[in-house]
């Protein structure tokens, strides 16, 4: 089952899978269940599993009682509780509730329950976790125990229990906070499944993929089929997709994070080699990075020494929090280590294989109209949905640009332009969607004929007589000096475009008068005519 997600931002969402299987045991004295709760609710989506001590009366009773009354009291605490308030508040009623039962009713005395739950909230999840139940995280392809068994070293397998639900009038519960991130996989399981299958097993089964409900199947028939002789449990959890992360939190990371100059090609940092130096800026150095956990490669973003480190900070900020706020398959990710791993201040990247957009350009053959198209149309749509969320890019550069197999990816997020810059730029305004269209003509000029464009040069037909009149026309509208005569925004850009390459672009527009196209030539040379004729007006009178 799949939490939905409204469409117009992302929030947390999850799919679940849960079997609970008897084996070979007469009941099954486990429960487990998850609730979604509200969308987008403050409580985010609560899951839980419990296994009923099998030497006491009453152990199926005191899970599911444990399991419904925990869910119960946590949506229902009062708003103006944190999460983890309501949650404590609420395995303490349950402990006192079962506890005060097995006291008064003979026939379930002693009754108590493991109990491990999960709190999934926005990027991170809350595990609350008491007996010998278990959760995992699966991520990477690395298998995470999230809790520590509560057992005695000897003794009977149903006595050996040092914690549990309604064992103790002081309820003692382990809490744990972790990150959630796209593509994790969560499991609560009871005694049943996890001493019956490896930590390797387990591994194994749950980086095989498939929907969660088929995950859940696979390990309940592993921990069968391995000789378990217990009720076996098993709820698995898929993160599909995760809220952004909020301003406050982003903050508080940059501030948090040390600065240092950079490290040496092929030194190590937070578990990652560098490589190589694939791009730097005047601020930031960009390495080739590989985990050395996984193999994964990363491109690692390092400040570099010198300058304001608030500067510093601000222009990673600035990269991190619109790539959380404007995805799209266009754009370059921009994130942060996990908490906990980084030591100094930097930012990831996914690492594109490609060239950038420069280096094909300056490669024979030319770029065609049509491979051209398939490059800069997504390119344009990128940067209209960058500004349709309040965001410029600052730096679209040819350089910019890596051409992956999967299609073209815009890298470089800044709030300072640099190369491509507009004439308004390089005079002191402010950058604006306008500049960051200019930048963009001044890319797929780049892209077409292999340089800059320049002040006095901005015609591709003198480049590329090759492509059609009405290209020509869109890139000098993007490269008017004025920004008002550039296209309204990027996805007109991209619109006329695809008008082109249908066949139905716009005519050219009328010549315009050269009193409005350059009004100092034409004074230049009305000047100029004014004093030849002077000069011929005195060489007559003598």
């Amino acid at each position: 089952m799949e939490a939905p997600a409204p469409p117009a931002r992302r929030r947390l969402r999850l799919a679940f899978g849960l079997v609970s299987a008897r084996g070979r045991r007469a009941s099954n004295q486990d429960y487990a269940a998850f609730c979604l709760g509200p969308p987008g609710g403050p409580r985010g989506v609560a899951a839980a599993v419990a296994d009923g001590l099998g030497g006491h009366k009453g152990g199926r009773e005191a899970a599911e009682t444990a399991v419904r009354a925990f869910i119960d009291g946590y949506y229902g605490a009062s708003p103006v509780l944190t999460p983890l308030q309501a949650a404590s508040r609420a395995l303490d009623a349950v402990n006192d509730w079962i506890a005060a039962v097995g006291r008064r009713d003979p026939s379930l005395a002693h009754m108590a329950t493991t109990f491990t739950a999960l709190l999934l909230i926005g990027r991170s999840a809350h595990v609350l976790h008491v007996g010998d139940s278990r959760a995992y995280k699966f991520s990477e392809e690395r298998l995470e125990q999230l809790t520590i068994d509560h057992v005695a070293d000897a003794g009977e397998p149903a006595l050996r229990l040092r914690r549990a639900i309604g064992l103790e009038p002081a309820l003692r519960v382990d809490h744990l906070e972790i990150d959630l991130a796209p593509q994790d996989r969560l499991l609560l399981c009871t005694d049943g499944l996890h001493g019956a299958l490896a930590p390797a097993r387990l591994a194994q089964i749950l980086g095989e993929g498939g929907a969660p409900q088929e995950a859940a199947k696979r390990l309940k028939e592993a921990a069968l089929a391995a000789g378990s002789a217990d009720n076996v449990t098993a709820l698995v959890a898929d993160v599909l997709e995760t809220p952004p992360a909020e301003w406050d939190e982003l903050a508080r990371r940059f501030a948090d994070a040390p600065t240092a100059p950079p490290p040496a090609v092929g030194g190590t940092l937070d578990g990652l080699r560098l490589e190589a130096v694939i791009a730097e800026t005047p601020r930031h150095r960009v390495f080739r990075a590989r985990d050395l956990a996984d193999g994964k490669l990363w491109a690692l973003k390092h400040p570099l020494a010198g300058g304001d480190p608030a500067t510093r900070r601000a222009s990673l900020l600035d990269a991190v929090w619109a790539s959380t706020r404007a995805v799209h398959p266009a754009l370059a990710e921009v994130s942060l280590p996990p908490p906990g791993r980084q030591s100094r201040l930097y930012a990831l990247m996914p690492y594109y294989p490609g060239e950038t957009l420069a280096e094909r350009a300056r490669r024979r053959p030319p770029v065609a109209l049509a491979e051209g198209a398939t490059i800069l149309l997504p390119l344009a749509r990128a940067i209209a949905h960058l500004h349709r969320r309040g965001f410029l890019h600052g730096a679209v550069s040819p350089e910019h640009v890596i051409l992956t197999p999967d299609g073209p990816r815009l890298i470089g997020l800044t709030r300072t332009p640099a190369r491509g810059m507009a004439p308004e730029i390089a005079l002191g305004a402010l950058a604006t969607e306008k500049s960051d269209l200019y930048a963009l003509g001044a890319t797929a000029f780049f892209l077409f004929a292999g340089v800059a464009p320049t002040r006095e040069r901005r015609q591709i037909a003198a480049f590329r007589p090759d492509l059609p009149s009405w290209l020509g026309a869109l890139l000098s509208s993007a490269l008017a000096d004025a920004p008002e005569q550039r296209p309204e925004d990027a996805f007109e850009f991209a619109w006329e475009l695809e008008r082109g390459l249908r066949g139905r672009a716009r005519p050219p527009a009328p010549r315009r008068p050269l009193i409005e196209r350059n009004p100092t030539l034409l004074w230049r040379i009305l000047s100029l005519a004014l004093f030849v004729a002077l000069v011929a007006a005195l060489a007559w009178r003598r």
